[in-house]
């Protein structure tokens, strides 16, 4: 028996009064409680932003190359303020 005749039967013996109840409670938590609901959909939608942004990011940067970096631009621009006896 090919497979999808074997699928075809076992989604016909799902009654759809079992679907059913699952929506109905939903759309009474939905009713009874909507900021509930707006934050909890902003909160997946974030949090599935996050880890797609994650995913499709280049990898970061050395922190410590970048502290470094800037640490040698201070040094820099204090530099032209300093005497030339305490320049490095």
């Amino acid at each position: 028996m090919p497979a999808i005749n074997r699928v075809q039967e076992h989604v016909q013996d799902v009654e759809p009064t079992s679907v059913w109840p699952t929506s109905d409670s939903c759309s009474k938590a939905i009713t009874e409680y909507p900021m509930g609901s707006v934050l909890t959909a902003f909160g997946i939608g974030l949090g599935v932003g996050a880890v797609v942004g994650s995913l499709l990011s280049d990898p970061e940067p050395d922190p410590h190359s970048s502290a470094a970096a800037i640490g040698r631009r201070v040094l820099d621009s204090l530099s032209d303020y300093l005497p030339a006896s305490m320049r490095s």
